[in-house]
């Protein structure tokens, strides 16, 4: 949350400092300015929940399924098209992951089944939350840089 608070804090000394508006003047594209920003507070929330009830290496791996979701969404939303050199792609990508989330030994935690699950959940929907940001991002790209980050 600290993190959060101050790199908007930062965006505010920045576009001082630059006279840069934080907002657009653009109809309708501040919800969505502001909405990317809540997505990113969000993802480090939930990193930060999830780094305490997974091994990091287990975490890590989920968390980099997020290229996959980009991908999907992207289509879905920009209608940005995936040719099929990308669907094989990332199936082998997906199938390495999995080896290498399943291939070697999970030292056992100190959390109980339930928090290593809440774990699980978190950094998945934190993985989402990434590539919807990262999409929004791309929906937003006419827009000054600052007030992307803001």
């Amino acid at each position: 949350m600290y993190k959060s608070i101050f790199v908007w804090m930062n965006c505010i000394v920045m576009a001082y400092a630059t006279n840069t508006k934080l907002l657009s003047d653009v109809p309708g594209i501040n919800k969505w300015i502001i909405i990317r920003g809540i997505i990113g507070s969000m993802c480090f929330m939930l990193y930060t929940f999830a780094v305490t009830k997974l091994p990091l290496s287990l975490l890590m791996i989920i968390f980099q399924t997020s290229p996959f979701w980009t991908s999907i969404l992207a289509y879905f939303i920009n209608n940005e098209r995936i040719y099929k050199l990308e669907y094989a792609s990332m199936a082998l990508c997906f199938l390495g992951v999995c080896v290498v989330a399943f291939a070697k030994d999970q030292k056992p935690n100190n959390h109980g089944f339930s928090e290593e699950l809440l774990g699980i959940a978190a950094i998945f929907i934190m993985s989402w939350l990434y590539a919807g940001g990262n999409v929004l991002s791309r929906r937003l790209k006419d827009i000054p840089n600052l007030q992307i980050v803001f």
